[in-house]
């Protein structure tokens, strides 16, 4: 976000739509593109993560908590903390299923 061009002037665009717009910027282009990215990478998210699980309402519960985790962990705006937080919390929810689910198994035997 910080280094390349558009990031650039997304992130002064965020921060005073008006003083970008005088200094030449197309606003609406600008929103128009983010919102066209962040839908198309939430739309690519959401059907490689269908197939993993059946779908049924309020799926989508337990992925918020999941990124706002993973955000929080990672930092916003990090992008290698975000992967680190995402790869960690993976691990431990992982682990924790297959803790969780050891004990019974092995209650069966």
């Amino acid at each position: 976000m910080r280094r390349t061009r558009y990031g650039k002037i997304l992130i002064a665009v965020i921060h005073d739509r008006e003083m970008a717009g005088s200094q030449g910027v197309n606003v609406s282009l600008v929103y128009f593109v983010a919102f066209t990215v962040g839908a198309t990478l939430g739309a690519v998210g959401d059907s490689l993560t269908a197939p993993m699980g059946s779908l049924q309402p309020g799926i989508g519960a337990e992925m918020i908590v999941l990124a706002f985790a993973v955000v929080v962990i990672g930092s916003l705006g990090n992008l290698p903390g975000a992967a680190r937080a995402a790869m960690l919390a993976d691990i431990v929810r992982a682990a924790a299923i297959h803790f969780r689910f050891r004990k019974h198994r092995q209650h069966r035997l």
